[in-house]
């Protein structure tokens, strides 16, 4: 994680976070995991943010821990997609905080779901970062507090298949 976002280098597309994607640095001859390393032309300064608490699993219907995103300008805005967000998860966009507890109803048969969130931090120069939160909810359909994913048997004391 050069930028140290929360991120590995190996899925983020903005290794070095100064707002300009590896692929674009790369091609014009730059080097994506140098913050002051930019193609010509690229004039704004991005500053770095951080992701507190970016990727997390929790069990169902246990609070997870605050994710709290912090740009390095405080004259950027931040925007979370809500809608991705699980049910009893918000986003107070004063504190810049995703918090609350998943309540997940549409199980399945699944025993995890995985919830990605996009957070767009905009610079007052009107350059972009994107980020995604990643919240992984495990089911415990007994509430005996291990997940149903770390069991050898079914919730009923039958050993499963």
């Amino acid at each position: 994680m050069t930028d140290s976002d929360g991120t590995p280098d190996v899925t983020d597309t903005d290794d070095d976070g100064d707002g300009v994607t590896d692929t674009e640095e790369i091609a014009r001859d730059q080097d994506p995991k140098n913050l002051n390393s930019r193609p010509l032309g690229t004039v704004h300064r991005c500053h770095q943010q951080q992701y507190l608490n970016p990727t997390q699993t929790v069990i169902d219907e246990n609070a997870i821990t605050n994710i709290v995103i912090t740009p390095g300008n405080t004259a950027s805005t931040v925007t979370v997609d809500t809608s991705k967000l699980p049910n009893g998860v918000t986003y107070d966009p004063t504190t810049k905080t995703i918090s609350g507890t998943p309540d997940v109803t549409n199980w399945g048969t699944d025993e995890t779901k995985k919830f990605d969130i996009p957070v767009v931090i905009t610079n007052p120069d009107g350059s972009k970062v994107t980020k995604t939160v990643e919240i992984s909810v495990q089911r415990d359909t007994d509430s005996d507090g291990t997940p149903d994913v770390k069991r050898d048997t079914d919730d009923d004391g039958r050993w499963s298949n």
